[in-house]
């Protein structure tokens, strides 16, 4: 993966703030890649993104345009391209097993000091 394109129809969302939303989400992918983003949509925000997000040029919405615009093709591979989203995962299981772990004990430590206060 040298260059990252997108192909999209933003029309169904209307004259609305969405289709720039897309547009931050687009630079987040270049980012995470390094790699340059050309982003064309048939009725959205078309754009030219720049490996560390900077937006190079942008359409307007609901306007027929044609943009040109030098662009890379970018060789090498990023950290997020070698580990993926498994780096994500070992935090997230630690919490669920944290989640789930604690309270048997506590609940165990409860039960025993109301036996203990019935018993007395």
């Amino acid at each position: 993966m040298d260059l990252l394109a997108n192909l999209t129809n933003d029309a169904w969302f209307g004259d609305t703030t969405e289709p720039w939303i897309h547009l931050a989400l687009a630079k987040f992918r270049a980012i995470e890649h390094r790699r340059f983003f050309v982003r064309s949509t048939n009725s959205g925000v078309s754009a030219f993104i720049d490996p560390v997000g900077r937006v190079l040029e942008t359409s307007e919405t609901f306007k027929e345009q044609s943009m040109v615009h030098e662009v890379a093709w970018l060789k090498g591979r990023t950290v997020y391209e070698a580990l993926g989203d498994w780096p994500y995962w070992i935090p997230g299981l630690f919490a669920v097993y944290a989640a789930f772990s604690g309270r048997p004990r506590r609940q165990r430590k409860a039960k025993r000091a109301k036996a203990a206060a019935l018993a007395s």
